[in-house]
């Protein structure tokens, strides 16, 4: 079953109708195919300027059948289905460290990231540090808390949940050599069989894995 599926619609864009002399109608707006979309005339009425929205429900024929398969949201501009939210980009990571200054030193001093705020709060007697892990469109900033004597991770065997940070780099050898001159170890370089890039592990001060990736 393909991951996305589309319709060719039999009026072009823009055309009140099509070559065969007929008009659009909710029924014969998408040609033949293997999966077409019926138009609900349902129109959400907007609220504070809200664009608007109309929903589709898609069908599968099979045979004479048809198997519905629910609901898409489409924009009343008609550009096409989108989602009724979107999940534009990861908007930041956030970790635990058991020694906020030693741990501090390690992501600002040694990797270099730029500090954006930093803040102690007194009711949960902690500190909080974000950072800034790129720049412009695809920086992503990285939230450290400093808690008081946190349970250690599990590595080996690992335990569900996150599993590692990975950081893209043009140049994993060269940028693997730099971080052995500022005293942080790194697992071999190695071949990434899927991506046929370069990657390498090395570990932060409370043991979390960080992988550099081509």
């Amino acid at each position: 079953f393909p991951a996305r599926l589309t319709t060719q619609p039999s009026f072009p864009e823009g055309k009140e109708e099509n070559a065969a002399g007929e008009r659009p109608t909710p029924e014969n707006r998408f040609g033949p195919c293997s999966l077409r979309a019926r138009f609900d005339r349902k129109n959400v009425k907007p609220e504070n300027g809200a664009a608007r929205f109309r929903s589709r429900r898609v069908f599968i024929k099979k045979g004479k059948g048809e198997k519905n398969m629910g609901k898409e949201t489409t924009r009343g501009s008609g550009t096409g289905p989108a989602p009724a939210f979107a999940l534009r980009a990861l908007h930041h990571v956030a970790i635990i460290v058991s020694n906020y200054e030693k741990s501090k030193d390690f992501y600002v001093n040694k990797l270099g990231f730029g500090v954006v705020r930093e803040l102690y709060r007194p009711e949960r007697k902690d500190w909080k540090l974000d950072l800034r892990v790129g720049e412009g469109p695809d920086a992503v900033e990285l939230e450290i808390f400093g808690e008081q004597n946190p349970p250690r991770r599990v590595n080996r065997p690992e335990a569900c949940g996150l599993r590692h940070l990975a950081f893209r780099v043009e140049d994993a050898r060269a940028a693997a050599g730099e971080l052995e001159r500022r005293g942080i170890p790194c697992e071999p370089v190695r071949l990434d069989p899927c991506t046929g890039t370069y990657a390498t592990f090395f570990f932060d001060p409370d043991g979390l894995p960080l992988e550099l990736h081509e």
